[in-house]
């Protein structure tokens, strides 16, 4: 009979501090999914907000800031959209869509021959980035450049077809 007592004072002890204890903080993935579900809503802000919190809790969390330049972007702040590209560039420089992402911003401040050069490290990542090769056509274009550009569109456009040109 005791024993069953002291069971039960156990379990409740347990069922008390588990009950009592905080809920556990949130990591700084789950703070970059945040981020991603709100700009997926359309609140860059508060995605903006919580990809700061997942960079504050891991520096290194790629990821986290080209998601922050997205949303950057998406706000207007084109060269802090740059600067959070860089950051992800600088942590893993093997993905390809910081460069691409940083050309696209590049090219909305008017640095066309720098957004060649991202979307070039874009496509050296990734040599089947056909968004890649096709912005870069744009880019190319408004450059003067139109043998390149060609180039850029008809290999874009063999990567896939969405990009096919009609000739």
């Amino acid at each position: 009979m005791k024993k069953h007592i002291y069971i039960a004072v156990a379990i409740s002890v347990l069922l008390l501090v588990f009950a009592c204890a905080p809920a556990k903080q949130k990591d700084a993935e789950g703070y970059m999914f945040d981020g991603l579900r709100l700009a997926k809503a359309g609140d860059y802000k508060g995605a903006l907000a919580a990809y700061d919190n997942a960079v504050k809790l891991d520096p290194h969390l790629a990821p986290a800031y080209t998601n922050k330049g997205n949303a950057l972007m998406m706000l207007g702040q084109d060269q802090e959209a740059v600067d959070a590209y860089n950051r992800a560039i600088q942590i893993d420089p093997a993905v390809p869509s910081p460069y691409y992402n940083r050309g696209n911003a590049l090219m909305r401040m008017g640095l066309t021959s720098d957004a060649v050069t991202s979307y070039d490290k874009a496509i050296a990542a990734d040599p089947k980035y056909a968004e890649a090769y096709s912005n870069k056509g744009v880019a190319l274009k408004k450059l003067g450049m139109d043998k390149e550009a060609k180039a850029a569109f008809d290999k874009a456009g063999e990567l896939d077809p969405r990009f096919k040109r009609a000739e």
